[in-house]
C-alpha cells in the first residue's frame, strides 16, 4: 500500500475528494432503484408499526372492557348503586341531606378501579390515535378522507 492510499484511508475528506475528481458514469436507473428501495422500506416499517399499534389497540380495548366490568362489580359490592338509586327514588331526601349523601356516595366509590378504567381509556385513545396516524402514512389517505370525512 502506498503512502497516498494510506493517507486517503485515514482521511475521509481526501477519499471523498478523490472519488469526486474521477469521471464515473452513473447508471441511468440508479436513482429510480434507490427511490423505490427507500419507498418500499418506508412502507414495510409503516406496516410493521401499524400491526404493532393495532395489537396494542386490541389489548387496550380488552383492558378497558375488563376494567369497566371491575368498576361495575366493585360499585355493586360497595353499595354505590343503592346510594345512587336513592337520587331517583327520594330526591327530596337527597336534596335535604345532600352533604351526607355526597360524602357517603364518595366513600362507596371504588377509586382504584375508576383510576384503572381511566388509564385504560387513555391507553385505548392514544393507541387509536397512533393507528390512524400510521394509516395516513401508508397510502390510505383517499379511503379515510372519503369514508370518515377526516380533513387532511
Amino acid at each position: 500500500m502506498t503512502k497516498q492510499e494510506t493517507n486517503i484511508k485515514n482521511n475521509p475528506d481526501e477519499l471523498i475528494a478523490s472519488v469526486l475528481s474521477q469521471d464515473l458514469e452513473v447508471p441511468a436507473k440508479l436513482l429510480t432503484q434507490i427511490l423505490s428501495a427507500i419507498f418500499w422500506r418506508q412502507q414495510l416499517y409503516a406496516g410493521l408499526r401499524l400491526s404493532g399499534l393495532a395489537l396494542s389497540s386490541i389489548v387496550s380495548s380488552l383492558a378497558l372492557f375488563f376494567a369497566l366490568k371491575e368498576v361495575v362489580f366493585k360499585m355493586s359490592e360497595s353499595g354505590a348503586w343503592s346510594i345512587l338509586s336513592l337520587v331517583f327514588s327520594d330526591l327530596e331526601v337527597v336534596t335535604a341531606n345532600w352533604q351526607a349523601f355526597s360524602l357517603s356516595f364518595l366513600e362507596a366509590l371504588p377509586i382504584f378501579s375508576i383510576i384503572l378504567t381511566t388509564g385504560a381509556i387513555l391507553a385505548m385513545l392514544v393507541s387509536f390515535r397512533f393507528v390512524f396516524r400510521n394509516l395516513m402514512q401508508i397510502n390510505f389517505r383517499p379511503i379515510l378522507k372519503n369514508r370518515l370525512l377526516i380533513k387532511i
